[in-house]
């Protein structure tokens, strides 16, 4: 650089700089907020697929005695390839708590069911399950 009796070339870097930061940081927050995007879209395709399981239990308890049907939970993201579906009586009600990633970074979805009496299982994806009505108690096995 030239030698600036007057402090112009310190007081332009410092300027420079704070544009260049400012710029940076606003690129982050687009960044992080994609990511959130991403994540609750995820989050989003945990809870349809609960739905679903939750319609499914109701739909076997309405229907009575003997009634099943089989329920397939398949991979729902590349970027949460766990799902796991815990199916629930606590406290005389229902439950389908679906858990979506790893153990270290897990998310929960609590569905309400309308059956009380139900077998406690738990579902992973990529298997089929036969949900079935035996006398108004609801059981969960595994098929494939």
């Amino acid at each position: 650089m030239f030698q600036d009796d007057r402090g112009l070339a310190s007081a332009e870097l410092l300027f420079v700089t704070l544009i260049a930061l400012v710029i940076i940081a606003g690129t982050l927050s687009i960044i992080n907020n994609q990511m959130g995007i991403a994540s609750s879209g995820d989050l989003g395709q945990a809870r349809v697929l609960g739905e679903k399981l939750a319609e499914t239990i109701n739909t076997v308890y309405v229907n009575g005695n003997g009634y099943s049907i089989l329920f397939n939970i398949p991979v729902t993201s590349s970027s949460y390839p766990y799902v796991t579906a815990n199916v629930t009586n606590s406290s005389g009600t229902g439950n389908v708590i679906m858990f979506l990633g790893s153990t270290s970074s897990t998310k929960k979805i609590t569905i309400k069911i309308v059956p009380q009496k139900i077998q406690n299982a738990t579902m992973t994806n990529n298997h089929t399950y036969a949900i079935k009505n035996n006398n108004g108690t609801i059981n969960i096995t595994q098929i494939i």
